[in-house]
């Protein structure tokens, strides 16, 4: 018995965001500290040290960043996911700038744990990024059907 394309579908979702789990409170958990750690060392006396942050200054004025990027990446995944789901390819930018922020946020995570922290990063986040990285190429290798999102039609060149 051969089970319909969409609940397939649905089930190597259900699954894939379920592996996610940790990855998401780890990465939701992170991002929010390094947003307290910024609003501490800004509110603190000019020249003091950033609280918790082994990045010193640079690292700080990183952290606002963090904040958006991570979050971003999560609802990238999950745009990409849906479009899936719809058997609907999405504009490339959904997993251009998702995969972009994904990986700054596991870069920046990976040097805030200090040694250890990128294997760390990498295996709570493994099957979130196996999961992506097989929607990123059904999203920019699927040829474009109608109704589909796509780039821009280019317009005609003079006669």
């Amino acid at each position: 018995m051969k089970l319909p394309p969409l609940l397939t579908r649905l089930g190597v979702a259900a699954l894939s965001w379920a592996l996610c789990v940790p990855a998401f409170v780890l990465s939701v958990s992170m991002a929010v500290g390094a947003g307290a750690d910024a609003l501490g060392y800004f509110a603190a006396e000019a020249g003091a040290e950033a609280p918790g942050s082994p990045l010193g200054l640079p690292g700080v004025m990183l952290m606002p960043m963090v904040g958006v990027a991570v979050p971003y990446a999560w609802l990238a995944l999950l745009v990409m996911t849906v479009g899936w789901l719809r058997q609907r390819r999405l504009h490339r930018w959904w997993p251009r700038t998702g995969t972009v922020a994904a990986l700054f946020g596991l870069l920046f995570f990976s040097v805030m744990l200090g040694p250890g922290g990128l294997a760390m990063s990498v295996v709570y986040a493994a099957p979130g990024m196996a999961f992506a990285a097989f929607l990123c190429r059904f999203h920019l290798d699927t040829p474009q059907t109608p109704g589909d999102a796509g780039p821009l039609p280019q317009p005609e060149q003079g006669r």
